[in-house]
């Protein structure tokens, strides 16, 4: 009996698993932090839009050498979509029609004194 209920709490778990990541949007992506600054701010739009969503990090900060996992609704159909991140400087670089179908990683780094993005 005891057994039983070992495994069926197992199978349960497995299976609550294996739910939660089918509902991940296949939009999903990590953003990694390699400026030498903190990101204050970070803006994800779908390109077909002229404004600016909500700031996705909140109140929370993107330490520089962190990353972020940004998750999307499983209902998510949009292909591209635009990011700007925001360093503690006020510095700033907008990425244009992102194709989060393709990019899992996104890494923001700083050359000659400017934002800019590795995509993977």
């Amino acid at each position: 009996m005891k057994k039983q209920a070992l495994l069926c709490a197992f199978l349960l778990a497995v299976s609550m698993a294996a739910v939660s990541t089918s509902f991940a949007g296949k939009q999903d992506f990590t953003l990694v932090n390699r400026t030498g600054a903190t990101l204050y701010n970070l803006y994800i739009s779908a390109s077909s839009t002229d404004d600016w969503e909500e700031d996705v990090l909140d109140d929370q900060v993107l330490s520089s050498g962190s990353r972020r996992t940004i998750r999307f609704s499983d209902y998510e159909t949009r292909r591209y979509w635009d990011i700007k991140v925001v360093d503690a400087y006020g510095n700033s670089v907008v990425l244009k029609r992102v194709d989060l179908l393709r990019f899992s990683t996104i890494t923001v780094y700083r050359y000659n004194g400017r934002i800019r993005a590795n995509f993977r």
